[in-house]
């Protein structure tokens, strides 16, 4: 289901469709400019970081619910990294939390899209 521009309640899914470009954004910085210690070149570790996520937030500001679920669902993986690096890595530790806390606030924004999209679709009755 998709929303119209002036649509008010496209508000949960723009909001996740940020948050998801927020994450990409902060960590495709973090591995080129802030992480110093990284196997790959800093091009490629930022296009790594940041490609999957950002991939889904174009669709995810539309209000499309597989876009909404695979930037939860890749979300996980940026919590799991972050929370990681937050353990491990001590030098880290402050740009592993933004990451993490980027990463849950993506994870519960999609989630409360996809209700309310859900919501919305049993409210409209069934379809045909």
């Amino acid at each position: 289901m998709t929303t119209g521009p002036g649509d008010g309640q496209a508000v949960p899914q723009r909001v996740a469709a940020l948050l998801a470009a927020a994450l990409g954004g902060w960590d495709a910085l973090w591995y080129a400019g802030i992480h110093p210690t990284s196997a790959l070149p800093p091009p490629v570790g930022a296009l790594l970081l940041a490609v999957p996520i950002l991939l889904c937030v174009r669709h995810a500001w539309r209000g499309i619910p597989l876009a909404l679920g695979g930037a939860g669902f890749l979300a996980i993986g940026y919590l799991a990294h972050g929370l990681m690096e937050l353990v491990a890595n001590p030098p880290e530790r402050i740009a592993a939390g933004i990451s993490s806390l980027l990463a849950l606030a993506v994870l519960i924004a999609a989630s409360h899209a996809l209700r309310s999209i859900s919501a919305r679709s049993r409210a409209a009755g069934p379809a045909g």
